[in-house]
């Protein structure tokens, strides 16, 4: 069986680790309730960990079939319901980079925790891959640091209308202890302007920070879901996304005698 849906109880403050009946991580602190799936390929590993982090509609399809593709790769992939841990949905989605902003981070940092503590994924090799919002997210926790590689689709990178109410500014939290990132966006996104693409990358440029970007001319928002999931675009988003992993999050190089 390719697939295996660990159903696990994680408390973010102290990380105690419980079996339970449902898929969900909970915190001590009663702030918030974050329910995950975790895909495992088969086999004792350890194997490179991937968060696929969804966007402003909440996790959908396409996120858990992405994440099987990734486990078909042979990464384990694992899957944060981050806004409904938070009563967060499309109208007030502005609040996760602003009021939910350290919440979300701290779900997160937790479940980057919890993978490394699973002796069949290998902490060293840890990734994130977002979509629209979750491209965000997973700049962010590249910049910080809690991964080894992150990859944005379409990511909601030009920020809230006032930045200065947005908790993590890139140009704060992006230094030379960042992890390496991939950006991917259309360029006639009418959702996520490619302006904030562009502004990442000139970022990335300027302080000499390891980084990969690729624009598609003809792509709007979205352009690997639904009917789009076909499009050129979207099979070459996924091939350079499975090229950016495979650089990054590979087997290390053993060590010499």
């Amino acid at each position: 069986m390719w697939m295996k849906i660990f159903k696990l109880l994680i408390v973010l403050s102290g990380f105690y680790l419980a079996t339970c009946a449902a898929d969900t991580i909970v915190s001590l602190s009663g702030k918030s309730e974050l329910k995950v799936d975790l895909y495992m390929p088969e086999g004792t590993g350890p194997f490179p960990a991937i968060l696929v982090l969804h966007t402003s509609g909440g996790v959908r399809g396409p996120d858990l079939d992405y994440a099987k593709r990734l486990m078909q790769l042979g990464y384990a992939a694992l899957v944060p319901y981050y806004f409904a841990a938070h009563n967060i949905s499309s109208p007030t989605r502005a609040s996760a980079l602003t009021v939910h902003a350290e919440a979300i981070l701290d779900d997160l940092a937790g479940s980057v925790e919890y993978l490394k503590k699973n002796p069949k994924i290998d902490k060293s090799r840890l990734g994130a891959v977002g979509f629209s919002m979750g491209g965000y997210w997973a700049m962010v926790l590249a910049a910080k640091g809690y991964v080894q590689a992150g990859v944005s689709n379409y990511g909601v990178l030009s920020g809230v209308r006032n930045e200065r109410e947005q908790k993590y500014q890139f140009a704060e939290i992006f230094n030379e202890r960042s992890a390496p990132v991939l950006i991917m966006h259309g360029e006639k996104d009418g959702t996520q302007t490619v302006r904030g693409a562009r502004r990442l990358s000139e970022l990335l440029q300027q302080r000499k920070l390891a980084y990969e970007m690729q624009l598609y001319p003809d792509a709007d928002h979205d352009y690997d879901r639904g009917p789009k999931y076909d499009s050129v675009e979207a099979k070459d988003s996924w091939s350079r996304a499975q090229a950016f992993f495979g650089k990054y999050l590979s087997q290390p190089e053993p060590a010499k005698p």
